[in-house]
């Protein structure tokens, strides 16, 4: 029963892995991205990609705005180093974690069943518990 516990543990880390799969969509400028207020994906020009919870303006300036560590931090965007911004699209993000869970539970139950299975089955072995091991002869 070990064993399946083991892939119980395996299924469910996937579960949470592929819960925090999203979908960006759109080529957007930093200033219709500000406008959105949504999650974005932005790839700089030297082909870096950073995930920002919004990007939004202060004091004439574009700001990606993310949380590490429970604490929001703020990294200022240069127009001129920003070659792609792509916003998150929360239907397609749902659709695509809807399915990954659905998958995913099917994968946990499916492993739970074979582990169920295997544990009964007998391999037509003799019953040598009665025997001393090693046997003496």
């Amino acid at each position: 029963m070990k064993h399946g516990l083991h892939i119980i543990s395996i299924a469910l880390s996937m579960l949470i892995f592929f819960q925090s799969c999203a979908t960006y969509t759109g080529n957007y400028t930093l200033d219709q991205a500000a406008t959105e207020q949504r999650k974005a994906k932005v790839t700089s020009v030297d082909e870096r990609v950073s995930i920002y919870e919004k990007i939004d303006t202060l004091n004439g300036e574009f700001i990606g705005i993310s949380e590490k560590r429970n604490q929001l931090q703020n990294e200022v965007l240069k127009e001129d180093q920003v070659r792609q911004v792509q916003l998150i699209d929360e239907v397609q993000t749902k659709k695509k974690n809807k399915k990954l869970i659905g998958i995913s539970v099917g994968a946990v139950l499916g492993a739970v069943l074979l582990a169920v299975l295997v544990s009964n089955i007998k391999v037509g072995l003799p019953d040598m518990s009665d025997e001393p091991w090693p046997r003496d002869e």
